[in-house]
């Protein structure tokens, strides 16, 4: 029986070294994963997440989106690096399909995305507000608190729309004599000193257009704005993906081809 053609051997190598990282970076992310759904004392989450952090809904899905694509990526990594190391037609048979399949699914998430694209816009600025006027500093709700102060001084931001949605909010009415027009996150630096005066003055100048100390800008704009300004890095990071999975296909198409040729060959 004939042997692997050199190009063939090159495939097949390749092919293994390709999948085996696929295989190890899902294995990771399917640990990690699993590691923080059943772990209630994660101690970086302490001051992010009260109680069990599972218990927090934007917090149990990412986590259980990471375990998803944590065991996808693995079982993807497992099909294409032993196929392609045993020479087994059926696992390159297996792991094409699959692949198609992903590649099939990213392209209609990437139309969908284009079409509905100010609708998912509208959507997250009606979820951020919603954060502002309702959750904010209210009772039971302090991850969302944590989240939203965090985005404030990351983003250097205020509120959804505008720093005046904080007037119209929970938390407005529950601060002393309503002497607060925005909370502290909403301005630079005060946090770090600590200093009441400074924080009267950044809320002195909520309303105007340029402030020194007042984060003026809103958080769904900044967030928009940051976007646009990584979308080379985000479309670098999607196409690099796809190219992955593309030469992932054909690399398997052919391997499967020089198998299937080389079991019918005597």
């Amino acid at each position: 029986m004939a042997g692997l053609s050199c190009g063939a051997k090159m495939l097949k190598f390749i092919m293994f070294v390709m999948n085996f990282l696929f295989w190890v970076i899902g294995g990771a992310m399917l640990g990690i994963g699993i590691w923080l759904a059943v772990d209630d004392d994660i101690g970086f989450l302490e001051d992010l997440i009260e109680d069990n952090p599972m218990d927090d809904p934007l917090w149990s899905a990412a986590v259980y989106t990471i375990i998803a694509i944590g065991a996808f990526v693995f079982l993807l990594g497992f099909l294409g690096c032993c196929g392609a190391c045993t020479q087994n037609s059926c696992m390159l048979c297996a792991y094409q399909i699959i692949v198609s399949i992903v590649l099939v699914a990213e392209v209609v998430c990437v139309i969908l995305m284009i079409v509905f694209k100010s609708d998912i816009g509208d959507g997250f600025e009606e979820s951020m507000l919603d954060t502002v006027i309702n959750k904010y500093e209210q009772p039971t709700q302090g991850s969302a608190t944590a989240a939203q102060d965090e985005m404030q001084r990351d983003m250097k931001c205020c509120g959804a729309k505008e720093p005046e949605d904080y007037q119209k909010s929970a938390w407005y009415n529950i601060t002393v004599n309503q002497q607060y027009k925005v909370p502290r996150s909403c301005c630079k630096g005060v946090e770090d000193t600590g200093n009441d005066n400074d924080y009267s003055d950044c809320n002195d100048e909520v309303g105007t257009s340029t402030s020194n100390i007042l984060f003026n800008r809103g958080c769904t704009q900044q967030v928009k704005n940051w976007i646009d300004d990584n979308s080379i890095i985000f479309i670098a990071v999607v196409c690099s993906f796809i190219g992955l999975q593309i030469l992932g296909l054909i690399f398997a198409c052919c391997l499967k081809s020089s198998f299937d040729d080389l079991d019918g060959t005597v």
